[in-house]
């Protein structure tokens, strides 16, 4: 005895406001989006501190080194000078990088933003129209 099955193919109807569900989650994905792009800027802010404070203490260490070869009054004084100018010179520059950093930081989770904003209420306004 031979049977026959025969297949038949269901398409799903399409779940009432399916597109508007997908806008949705398009809009709530932009938190974390906004969370990754500021978490990325920190990190790299974190990077180049720990890289400036390695140059700050190997200028420390060269200060003693300075100091303890130093065979004359005018040396401990050159010493002293040139230590403190280039400190304040290397600090100035690292706040500066830093400052310019952050604020790279806020334009890129702005940009972020916008782009998925437009193109979550884009996508809602196509859907409802």
């Amino acid at each position: 005895m031979t049977s026959s099955t025969s297949e038949t193919q269901t398409t799903a109807a399409p779940l009432p406001f399916g597109d508007a569900l997908q806008d949705l989650s398009k809009l709530i994905l932009i938190g974390p989006h906004i969370q990754a792009t500021a978490l990325k800027g920190l990190i790299a802010q974190q990077r180049e501190l720990f890289d400036f404070m390695k140059r700050r203490c190997d200028a420390d260490s060269q200060f003693v080194e300075k100091l303890g070869g130093a065979s004359t009054m005018t040396d401990v004084g050159a010493a002293y000078f040139d230590f403190w100018r280039n400190a304040a010179s290397q600090y100035a520059a690292e706040a500066k990088l830093l400052t310019e950093r952050a604020s790279q930081g806020v334009m890129d989770s702005v940009q972020v933003t916008q782009k998925q904003v437009a193109e979550g209420v884009s996508g809602s306004l196509r859907a409802a129209a």
